[in-house]
């Protein structure tokens, strides 16, 4: 597999309808990447290049199988639109169409895609369908999108409008991967009757599911339970803003988690500023899987007080691999916590982040912590200086 992106000088000469550079440059290639941004090519440009590719994908020995055109219609007219989605080879199965600020212009976009295309891959992120109405969302339902296994709409402001999505997007029978990441923070609050809406609507063949980013607060308890997605296997709660929620509400959040999704092996519930509580929810998390958690960016500090929360009953829970990020903690804390988690007998992979004074970092692990783990990687934090990133290794009976 191959990628091309689009350079500025063959852009320049597309410009002039001289075709043989590019072409040549497409030619073996299985992925096309074309970005508006740095350019001030017209719309009218960028609908020309897609048909030079679609004449390319109709040739036999065409490879072409993802097409990427970001920021190359934001301005465009309804009618450049269609004569876009007119030109689209039929032979792509992935189209991302991210940061073009479609909004309406969405559903005649939809409706002139070619009759045959039969997509695999759909990327609408920033695309501002906030700006459609009810009764519009009924072009996801179209028989277009029946061969759909993955689908993004993050960053499009939808609020309460995800259930409208949700409701035309239920009945696809390949839908497997779908990101709702970046929808919650346009204003729009979850009415009482949304939570049971919301799960009546998801598609119940999903396999991976990201609402990061929704600030749901204290509404992710009803919003999971309404939910039973059997066949998930990956959830993404990171920036849900759950830092309000009391030891009860964190309880429950983890139960209704493993209730609803009975088949989950990855869980990310990172930058959510639990602190100490993702240790009550450590402690009260039993999913029937496998599972890797990632807690990371949770402001966890107080690890004396977090090490009394953990026990032996955590012996029972079946997490393979754990991410706390960065601790704020004494040495001694941080050996201490390594030492309870060291009877979580299907841990095997750890990652901590420490500040590079950390003994951890300096002088490795503790001698009574030889026999449980092995320290795997030390790097330093590409972000913070100050922080090293701690790959640990849980080491096998």
């Amino acid at each position: 597999m191959t990628t091309y992106i689009l350079s500025q000088d063959v852009l320049q000469k597309l410009e002039r309808k001289d075709t043989a550079a590019f072409l040549e440059a497409i030619s073996s290639c299985t992925t096309v990447i074309i970005d508006g941004k740095k350019t001030r090519a017209t719309a009218d440009t960028f609908i020309y290049i897609t048909q030079v590719l679609k004449q390319a994908c109709d040739k036999e020995a065409s490879q072409i199988k993802e097409l990427k055109f970001s920021r190359c219609f934001v301005n465009a007219t309804e009618q450049e639109i269609i004569a876009f989605a007119q030109s689209l080879p039929s032979s792509i199965m992935s189209l991302n169409i991210t940061e073009n600020l479609l909004g309406k212009k969405i559903i005649p976009f939809v409706q002139n895609l070619p009759p045959t295309l039969a997509l695999t891959n759909l990327n609408l992120t920033y695309n501002r369908l906030d700006l459609l109405e009810e009764k519009d969302f009924s072009i996801f339902g179209a028989s277009i999108f029946t061969s759909l296994s993955s689908l993004d709409v993050s960053w499009n402001l939808l609020g309460r409008k995800m259930i409208f999505l949700l409701q035309n997007l239920r009945a696809h029978p390949n839908l497997r991967h779908f990101s709702l990441a970046e929808n919650g923070k346009s204003g729009h609050i979850f009415k009482a009757q949304d939570y049971a809406a919301f799960g009546q609507a998801i598609n119940p063949l999903l396999t991976s599911l990201d609402l990061s980013g929704n600030e749901f607060h204290g509404e992710i308890i009803n919003i999971i339970k309404s939910m039973e997605l059997r066949s998930l296997e990956t959830l993404n709660l990171a920036n849900s803003s759950l830092e309000g929620l009391n030891e009860e509400e964190i309880i429950t959040v983890g139960q209704a988690i493993c209730t609803s999704f009975p088949s989950l092996t990855l869980l990310d519930l990172s930058h959510n500023s639990l602190k100490n509580a993702a240790f009550i929810l450590l402690q009260n998390f039993s999913p029937t899987q496998n599972i890797k958690l990632n807690l990371s960016d949770n402001k966890i500090t107080g690890l004396d007080a977090m090490n009394a929360v953990i026990s032996k009953e955590a012996s029972t829970a079946r997490i393979t691999a754990l991410n706390f990020g960065f601790l704020h903690a004494t040495d001694g804390a941080v050996t201490c916590l390594l030492e309870k988690l060291a009877v979580m007998s299907h841990l095997a992979k750890l990652t901590v982040e420490a500040n590079n004074e950390c003994d951890l970092v300096t002088k490795g692990l503790a001698p009574s912590l030889l026999p449980a783990f092995q320290i795997k990687k030390i790097t330093k934090h590409t972000e913070n200086p100050l922080h090293s990133v701690v790959k640990i290794k849980k080491v096998c009976p």
